[in-house]
């Protein structure tokens, strides 16, 4: 059996959140199979049920974007976009990351840390707007504008 046919019963096996260096070693053993070949398997495991598996490749994509570069991740923008509405609040997590690692800043993207700042719970808020002042200098300016107009309607910059 070739190591993209046991890779996911090895992702299945190793997403155990308590094991740290997990993704490194793995993102290791899927270049050396060809990360081309994990790919496909990469995106159906990303489509799975398991939380713990998805934020594992998660991982393992951030891995892949430190070592050789963001591009040979672009197949997975669409899924760590749509990731960021996950019901799981771990994942949800882990998709923010991905998306600043990945340098995710398509519309999509944008749009959904927009809703996580506005609708989520305050640790994940966080998260995405750090992410999205990372990614698009317009942010700042824009939320730079929104504080000066609250602080014009009378409202002290203190109090926001």
């Amino acid at each position: 059996m070739s190591f993209v046919e046991q890779l996911p019963g090895m992702l299945r096996l190793l997403a155990d959140p308590t094991t740290p260096h997990t993704a490194p070693e793995i993102s290791c053993r899927i270049q050396a199979a060809g990360w081309e070949l994990c790919v496909p398997v990469l995106l159906s495991e990303l489509r799975g049920d398991d939380p713990d598996v998805k934020r594992l490749v998660l991982a393992i994509l951030a891995e892949e974007a430190e070592n050789v570069g963001t591009e040979s991740t672009e197949p997975f923008h669409e899924a760590v976009e749509w990731l960021m509405a996950d019901e799981d609040r771990l994942v949800r997590m882990a998709a923010i990351h991905a998306v600043r690692d990945l340098h995710i800043s398509t519309p999509t993207a944008t749009a959904a840390l927009r809703r996580i700042v506005c609708d989520d719970e305050a640790e994940l808020a966080r998260q995405a707007l750090l992410t999205l002042i990372e990614l698009d200098d317009g942010v700042v300016e824009e939320l730079a504008q929104m504080l000066r107009g609250r602080a014009g309607e009378g409202e002290s910059i203190q109090n926001l």
